[in-house]
This record gives C-alpha cells, sequence and structure tokens, in this order.
C-alpha cells in the first residue's frame, strides 16, 4: 500500500509521459517497463540498445539508440541515471510499488515485447558467433553490443512468463540459427 497522495502523485507524472509525442511516451514507457520486468538491473548500456532493438529486423541499427538524457527525461521523474552504479532505476522505491500494483493497466502486453526483444537481439546478423572464433573475439562482441549477455541468459524466463504462439516464430527464427 502506498503512502497516502503517491498514487495521485505517480498517476500525474504518468498523465504527463501520457501527453509527449508518440516517439518519446513510447521511449518512456518501454524504458518504465524494462527497469520494472528486467530480472537484474540494467546497465545503462544495455538499456540503450534493449530500448533500440527492432523485434522484426536482423540487424540492429545504430541510428534508433536513443540518448541517455532523452531516455531519462522522458521518464517524467519516475526514473534517475544512477551514475556510481550505471543503472537506470526508478527515483524511489514507491515507484516500483506503485508499478506492483498498477503493472497490468501500464504494462500489459511488455512481458511479452521484453521477450520479443531479446529473442530479436540473439538473432541479429551481426552477433553470428562462427566470424567469432577466439574469447578474445567474444569479448569484444560483448563489448560492442552489451545487451547481449542479458538476453543470452534471461531471454527463456521473458519467454517462459509471455509465452503465446505469436512467440513461435522468433524462437523458431533464433533455434534453426546454426550459428
Amino acid at each position: 500500500m502506498l503512502p497516502n497522495g503517491l498514487e495521485e502523485a505517480y498517476e500525474g507524472f504518468l498523465q504527463r509521459i501520457s501527453f509527449q509525442p508518440r516517439e518519446i511516451k513510447s521511449l518512456a514507457m518501454s524504458t518504465l517497463s524494462w527497469i520494472f520486468h528486467s530480472k537484474r538491473p540494467l546497465r545503462t548500456s544495455e538499456l540503450l540498445q534493449a530500448l533500440a532493438v527492432d523485434s522484426d529486423e536482423m540487424t540492429f541499427k545504430v541510428d534508433n539508440l536513443p540518448s541517455k538524457s532523452l531516455m531519462v527525461q522522458s521518464c517524467a521523474g519516475l526514473v534517475v541515471l544512477d551514475h556510481e552504479n550505471d543503472v537506470v532505476r526508478f527515483s524511489h522505491y514507491s515507484v516500483h510499488e506503485y508499478f506492483e500494483a498498477t503493472n497490468l493497466h501500464w504494462f500489459s502486453e511488455a512481458k511479452l515485447e521484453l521477450a520479443k526483444k531479446c529473442l530479436a537481439y540473439l538473432r541479429l546478423e551481426e552477433l553470428y558467433l562462427d566470424q567469432y572464433s577466439s574469447s578474445e573475439d567474444l569479448a569484444k562482441l560483448t563489448k560492442s553490443y552489451p545487451f547481449l549477455n542479458y538476453a543470452a541468459h534471461y531471454w527463456g524466463h521473458h519467454v517462459e512468463e509471455s509465452y503465446t504462439v505469436h512467440l513461435d516464430r522468433y524462437i523458431k527464427e533464433l533455434l534453426q540459427n546454426s550459428s
């Protein structure tokens, strides 16, 4: 249960987000969704790449990467950039509590979207592992594609939480890729 007045305050923040241009609103809601649903805190570079991946593309488009400042500003005060830990997190623990109580309203399709994003990221042509023969090559790959570690470790969890037949295509494409 949230302290008196906080629920209305958070609804006000979310109303401000809803009045932003469509792309900025989408960025904010995706950011909030990743922070709320991720299986561990995402480093800023991981979160930016998660936000930028297109579920239907086979290549990563750097042009899709939002800036850190735009990502944080789009969330209208609900998130902060924690420089010490290099993560974007909720500005207060009560934001998480608010979303625990209301997440089906705000994030009705979020679990499915997170699963699709993880699967899409793992299918990127740039990640085909036959190009990388040494551990140094793999280290360079994970440095260039920071979301790879998270996607590889947690895609199954996100699929399990959200499985529908809509994910079959993404799962097949990933598992049929011999690379």
